[in-house]
């Protein structure tokens, strides 16, 4: 489901998106893939305002950013990513990620 978000977000032809808000909450409930995504953020966190491209490289920064779009989205509680859109990318989401969400009725 996120790979195909992602690869969406990047222009891949042919990608299908996740098929509800659904199964991106349980991406982030999954007990492994949580926990590490999680993780993840804080070290993001941990160099706010660095060039997360120049960390990542592309095209993980626009994994970083859709991800970060997509799961602030449909999060319960959405500080921790939204926090590293505000840090990493001046709080600006993915517009790509931003339009899966609203046509699966999501206010991002």
């Amino acid at each position: 489901m996120l790979v195909a978000v992602l690869a969406a977000t990047m222009g891949v032809a042919g990608t299908a998106v996740a098929d509800d808000v659904a199964e991106a909450r349980t991406y982030l409930e999954y007990p492994v893939l949580g926990p590490r995504l999680r993780a993840c953020c804080a070290l993001v966190l941990e160099h706010a305002g660095a060039d997360v491209r120049e960390m990542l490289g592309c095209p993980d920064d626009l994994k970083v950013r859709s991800s970060m779009t997509l799961l602030g989205g449909v999060a319960d509680d959405p500080a921790l990513s939204q926090g590293v859109l505000e840090e990493s990318f001046g709080g600006e989401g993915c517009a790509v990620t931003r339009a899966v969400l609203e046509a699966w009725g999501v206010r991002s």
